[in-house]
């Protein structure tokens, strides 16, 4: 049976090199892009990134000139933000936490994100933590952008049972299957080097919620909703859309 904290020991390896050639430059200037209007942020506010990976977004944040403070469960994530941002003289930190369990500083951040798609890497009683945390993290008046492509109306119209993918010279070939009784999408992937062959297995599990158990897990913890995009584009999600951009706000000013 698969650990509920299966994200402790999978992004390491080639694992971690393909999601690292996934975010291509791009990918994150368009990102950040549409995210830092949504976030309304003073020049002198700190924004939390978190799970904040390798850095990417915290870093283009920290090159607008805001200053930024990554979460991540891994200490080698961590590692890597801070020698980026120091090598460039940013104002970002990084910092080591399982966000599923761990309490962020209260009451300190003028704005969020989480992207990447790990909004769902925690069961029930982890994410309830997670989004009351980030909450709780928040000045009143925040907001708070959330990425997924794991929402129940952005999966199902679109279901595959396997799928191919390829970034630089690594492959992932992928199988899922659905557990309808505890609603989660358990993942086997296998990674290859094209060049080499040389190959690695990992199990992921991503939990699916319905974009109205979303909202009621953000209003539980102060959190209203402002809107929720389809794409960078700014269009509306709509059912079937792939991905959605979720912003909502801590309630008080």
């Amino acid at each position: 049976m698969m650990d509920k904290r299966w994200y402790r020991t999978f992004f390491a390896g080639i694992t971690s090199e393909f999601w690292d050639e996934l975010a291509v430059p791009q990918m994150t200037e368009e990102e950040g892009a549409f995210i830092l209007p949504l976030l309304k942020l003073s020049s002198d506010g700190i924004v939390l990134d978190a799970p904040s990976g390798s850095g990417r977004m915290a870093i283009w944040l920290g090159k607008k000139g805001f200053a930024v403070e990554g979460w991540d469960i891994y200490q080698t994530a961590v590692d890597k933000l801070e020698t980026q941002a120091k090598k460039v003289k940013l104002p970002v930190s990084g910092f080591q936490m399982d966000l599923a369990e761990g309490q962020l500083p209260q009451n300190k951040y003028a704005g969020a994100v989480c992207l990447g798609n790990c909004f769902g890497y925690f069961d029930p009683t982890g994410m309830a933590n997670f989004i009351r945390s980030v909450s709780e993290s928040l000045l009143p008046g925040a907001r708070w952008v959330i990425n997924s492509g794991m929402a129940a109306e952005s999966i199902f119209p679109n279901w595959q049972d396997e799928d191919v993918f390829e970034a630089g010279n690594l492959r992932m070939n992928i199988e899922n299957a659905y557990d309808g009784i505890d609603s989660y999408v358990e993942t086997t992937m296998r990674f290859e080097r094209l060049d080499s062959g040389e190959e690695e297995i990992r199990q992921m599990r991503h939990y699916v919620y319905t974009l109205k158990e979303m909202r009621l897990m953000f209003e539980k913890a102060g959190l209203g909703t402002l809107a929720i995009y389809g794409g960078t584009d700014g269009r509306e999600f709509a059912l079937g859309d792939e991905q959605l951009y979720w912003v909502v706000e801590k309630s008080g000013k």
